[in-house]
């Protein structure tokens, strides 16, 4: 109500506040492949930015690759305090935040950068074939807040993979035995620094914040 107010649906108003993998069949029961229901979410997420999307509290299975998740304007959410846990069981990079991979299109076509791809209160817990739990490159001014990496190959593994990652704030952001019990310890639970593309620099990882933040491995 309001002098100039015009009326709207409660989907339409739900739909300018985010959206739910639920929404698109994910069922988050540890046990379900989810994996078809978050690329149907994304497909909507990223035809809709900037969009927020939800993972409700539960363990979501996801098989196998959900693509690059490089776009602007994109957050995506859980419950936090490890309610919301993404659980990849496949071999390889678990989830990918990549604005230079080869043939990419998706990223800003104004900038090499991603910028302002967010992620909050969600775990990415990979397996003992998981090279990178996360890898990041070309990644700037987002915000990382509650975000746990787990699992991961012992000798080769790394729980977050960052690469020409600039200007990001990382506030609780965390791969260690401290709080989480693995069956398989990252080698790294942190690597920062430069990036490539087909043999060229990207650039060096610089001026990022890290508040409250705990990463741990094999290596150290």
């Amino acid at each position: 109500a309001g002098t100039g107010a015009v009326g709207s649906t409660a989907q339409g108003k739900l739909r300018e506040l985010s959206i739910s993998v639920t929404d698109f069949g994910a069922k988050g029961d540890g046990i379900t492949n989810d994996t078809a229901a978050i690329l149907l979410a994304k497909a909507y997420a990223i035809a809709n930015l900037p969009c927020r999307l939800i993972f409700p509290k539960g363990t979501y299975k996801i098989d196998s690759s959900t693509g690059n998740w490089a776009y602007k304007g994109l957050t995506l959410e859980g419950v936090g305090s490890r309610g919301s846990i993404l659980k990849f069981t496949y071999a390889g990079q678990a989830f990918l935040i990549d604005a230079f991979q080869p043939g990419f299109t998706g990223n800003d076509a104004t900038a090499p950068f991603i910028y302002r791809m967010n992620l909050r209160g969600l775990v990415f817990e990979g397996n003992s074939a998981t090279t990178d739990i996360i890898f990041g490159r070309g990644i700037a001014q987002s915000i990382w807040t509650d975000v746990l990496a787990r699992e991961a190959n012992t000798t080769t593994g790394i729980g977050f993979n960052l690469q020409g990652c600039m200007l990001n704030t990382f506030t609780q952001v965390s791969c260690t035995v401290n709080q989480d019990a693995m069956a398989s310890v990252p080698n790294n639970g942190l690597r920062l620094g430069a990036g490539t593309r087909n043999g060229s620099s990207i650039g060096n990882s610089t001026n990022n914040t890290f508040i409250n933040c705990y990463a741990e491995g094999n290596a150290i």
